[in-house]
């Protein structure tokens, strides 16, 4: 009887922990085949402006230096950011496996390191770290035409 016992808690086991075969995956993700967008990149590339920064939990709107802020990443690698109501210019690049957006401003003596959090084409969420190690949290959406 014991043996019978084991016998079919094995066999249960055996049966209830069998893996599946995983479903098949879409063949793109809803936010990029709305767009026609095939990469971050592509979805990058537009004008966006702020809407919110978070600092230490805490969910802010744009204070008044903050209001015209944004960022706007163009195809052939050129960048036009404001921040706190002062506008510049550089040159941005992407670091796919991280999903890092770096933008280099007067040849490289500012750096922005962006750290991509959310991406579609109707909101950008990144973090950014700045020297004093104070990570803030932005949210953008595109600029209205």
């Amino acid at each position: 009887m014991k043996k019978i016992i084991i016998l079919a808690l094995a066999t249960f086991s055996t049966i209830a922990f069998a893996q599946q075969k995983p479903a098949a995956k879409p063949a793109a993700k809803p936010e990029v085949a709305a767009t026609g967008a095939t990469s971050k990149e592509e979805l990058l590339c537009k004008a966006w402006k702020l809407v919110s920064t978070e600092q230490f939990s805490t969910i802010n709107k744009p204070t008044e230096k903050q209001k015209n802020d944004g960022v706007t990443y163009v195809a052939d690698g050129t960048a036009f950011l404001t921040i706190e109501g002062v506008a510049k210019t550089g040159k941005w690049s992407f670091d796919k496996p991280k999903a890092n957006v770096t933008i280099e401003v007067d040849g490289g003596a500012e750096k922005y390191k962006f750290k991509i959090i959310n991406l579609t084409k109707d909101q950008f969420y990144y973090e950014y770290q700045d020297p004093d190690l104070i990570r803030t949290k932005y949210t953008c959406e595109p600029v209205k035409k």
